[in-house]
């Protein structure tokens, strides 16, 4: 006897195809409107009694058995989604460091939830990072490094000090590094970013919150000089560039202020995503601390729906994810990982930099350890457990559809310091997306299979 899986995703556009999506097993496959009728009746079947069906209904049950949308009727989906948590959280993938070589900020972003603070990373404390990974890069298959802040352009040349000397080390043992940086962009100009690109930092995610008037508004610059302008310009800097780079350019949107990004996003579009490296993300401002943040106009990701729609949802990264491949929607945290560390500006380990802002007993077990003098890391176990394991979930998210891409782990803030898991912004993305590989031409369909 057979059952369909409890992750399946259906979706039913204008022509009546059906597209099934499973997380569990990351399929997709489509059907035409002859055969969706039976498949839907399948999937809506508590059990389904195989030597039953007729020849081709059995050839049809078995592709769906092969992929997962059937599975026989003593498998614990449950079971496999945990074991499937754990190998991401915890097998051996590439070491992946946030660095901070700068608290400090140029700008005073609204809605920023970092205190004014002003801690700069040295190159000798670099050096000892540079020494850990020296002492254990043969542990990892690659490594990974995220620079933050604060304004992390503001460590430029302790940024490059590192850069080099990490590239040598990881081509004297032959493992691949790759760079990435948040930036707000004024301080990333042609030149420097030449300079990081050639060292290895080839992702960026910078901020413009819209035109002149409404960027400059959200994102002013402690100068008073506009912000908007040096960043549009060192945009179109880069764009002149023969180098491989990849820039997600994010609009941060206010819910009164929706309508504006409209005119935005089409300049956006004519100037940059014509360029494959350059895309465009939509992002709701979100309270995650700070005052100024309260007054504003917060809303979830799904009451912007009337604008998603008018963007088209290709031509938007919601949650940083590309709608093209669903299964990159995930609401795991990538820094929650047995193999990722926050290090602070002072050496000083965390796991989340939402959390560092909080002073209370509950953001205390984010100090999770420091490097010391010899480049080793002294971690507290307990405190990093606390972040990796997930306990007491709910049975009605084990049995939601949408469980294998977030695994009841969607942010370990949320849930661990701030006692507030929402889920609605990731099941918008996901349904979305696969909205979008609805209404596509090119989906695969079991008939296409050789």
């Amino acid at each position: 006897m057979l059952k369909p899986s409890i992750y399946n995703i259906v979706d039913i556009n204008e022509n009546e195809e059906v597209l099934l999506v499973n997380g569990l097993r990351r399929k997709t496959v489509s059907f035409g409107y002859d055969e969706s009728c039976y498949v839907r009746q399948l999937i809506e079947c508590a059990s389904i009694d195989y030597n039953a069906l007729d020849s081709d209904k059995k050839t049809l049950a078995e592709h769906m058995l092969n992929d997962g949308f059937l599975v026989d009727e003593n498998t614990d989906e449950i079971l496999i989604a945990d074991y499937m948590y754990n190998e991401i959280i915890f097998t051996n993938k590439p070491l992946h460091l946030t660095i901070i070589p700068s608290e400090s900020c140029n700008l005073r972003c609204r809605y920023c939830y970092q205190d004014e603070r002003h801690g700069f990373l040295s190159i000798e404390q670099s050096d000892l990072i540079i020494k850990f990974i020296s002492q254990n890069i043969r542990l990892y298959p690659a490594v990974w490094i995220t620079f933050f802040g604060g304004e992390p352009m503001l460590g430029f040349d302790v940024i490059v000090d590192f850069m080099k000397k990490l590239k040598a080390i990881a081509k004297n043992v032959r493992k691949i590094v790759i760079g990435s940086m948040s930036t707000n962009g004024t301080l990333l100009t042609a030149d420097r970013l030449k300079t990081l690109v050639e060292l290895g930092v080839i992702k960026y995610q910078i901020c413009l919150d819209g035109f002149k008037e409404v960027h400059d508004v959200n994102r002013p610059a402690k100068n008073g000089v506009s912000s908007f302008e040096i960043i549009y310009k060192n945009l179109l800097d880069a764009k002149t560039m023969n180098k491989r780079f990849y820039i997600t350019i994010r609009s941060n949107i206010v819910f009164k202020e929706r309508t504006k990004v409209i005119e935005f996003f089409e300049q956006i579009k004519r100037d940059f995503l014509s360029d494959s490296r350059f895309r465009f993300m939509l992002q709701n401002v979100r309270d995650w601390g700070g005052e100024e943040v309260k007054s504003l106009d917060t809303h979830s990701l799904t009451e912007y729906n009337d604008i998603v729609n008018i963007l088209g949802i290709d031509n938007v990264n919601l949650l940083g994810k590309s709608s093209e491949d669903i299964f990159a929607i995930t609401g795991l945290c990538p820094d929650i990982s047995v193999n990722s560390y926050y290090i602070d500006y002072d050496l000083s380990l965390k796991v989340c930099s939402l959390a560092k802002y909080k002073d209370d007993t509950r953001s205390q077990c984010n100090n999770i350890g420091y490097i010391n003098s010899d480049g080793q890391m002294i971690i507290n176990r307990d405190r990093f457990a606390l972040w990796l394991q997930r306990k007491n979930i709910a049975e009605k998210c084990v049995r939601c559809k949408y469980y294998p891409f977030c695994y009841g782990a969607r942010c370990a803030y949320a849930s661990l310091i701030m006692n507030n898991l929402v889920c609605d912004d990731l099941r918008y993305s996901i349904d979305m997306a696969i909205k979008s590989l609805n209404n596509k031409k090119e989906r695969r369909r079991y008939k296409d299979d050789k």
